[in-house]
């Protein structure tokens, strides 16, 4: 048997542990599922997902993606983490055993995985500046390692290299010669001979958070300003 991926590792890690919800296994994916937590719950949402926690609602109902445990009127004073031990002691989980959980990246390591050449265009950039307004559409595929290794069955009739396409935010979709960004979630097909990645990025997806940062936005409206 040869050598797994990273994202079959992953696949492998939450098939063994028979989660309840393994598609909620991701930090980032859980936090979206929020958005109508309501803003008088003395407990912060960001605080339930690190603790394994996906909204369900109604009200304050939450569940665990590990273990199926549902927890519901919060209180004041209450940690997610201690409430979960508490009600669902034999949750994976949360005894600390490696179900497979995609933990949030900070901004910084995300564009980290950027090649070097970009990186000077985040320095010195403050943390309120580095906030963005989302989380990355795919958070698993945040490392350019994870987008490489979806390209296994990519097609030799383009001349496109999934190197290139990696680095510039895109994995494969597993369909024709279809790729879609990690971040901005845009699909870009028909790769043509001396296409660049980056340029087709910027054509089609200019408000792009992970594309700016990359590149900046004078290369974006360059990019822009061409095909005008």
């Amino acid at each position: 048997m040869g050598d797994m991926t990273p994202a079959e590792e992953i696949e492998l890690r939450a098939a063994c542990c028979h989660l309840f919800e393994s598609s909620m296994r991701n930090e980032a994916r859980r936090l979206r599922t929020f958005r109508q937590w309501p803003g008088t719950s003395p407990v912060s949402a960001r605080d339930l997902v690190k603790a394994g926690f996906f909204f369900v609602g109604p009200r304050d109902e939450v569940q665990c993606f590990c273990c199926g445990g549902v927890l519901k009127d919060w209180r004041p004073g209450d940690c997610p983490i201690a409430e979960h031990l508490k009600f669902f002691p034999s949750c994976n989980f949360i005894c600390g055993e490696d179900v497979g959980n995609q933990e949030m990246l900070p901004l910084q390591e995300i564009f980290d995985t950027v090649d070097g050449q970009f990186l000077s265009l985040l320095q010195g950039i403050g943390s309120e500046e580095t906030a963005l307004p989302n989380e990355p559409e795919y958070p698993e595929m945040v490392t350019e390692e994870m987008r490489l290794s979806t390209f296994q069955n990519w097609p030799q009739y383009t001349d496109m290299h999934p190197e290139q396409l990696a680095r510039a935010g895109f994995f494969y979709t597993g369909q024709d010669d279809v790729v879609r960004c990690f971040y901005c979630d845009g699909g870009v097909r028909n790769w043509s001979f001396g296409d660049d990645p980056w340029r087709e990025h910027a054509k089609w997806y200019p408000g792009c958070e992970f594309l700016l940062r990359s590149r900046g936005r004078e290369f974006v409206s360059s990019v822009q300003e061409s095909f005008s």
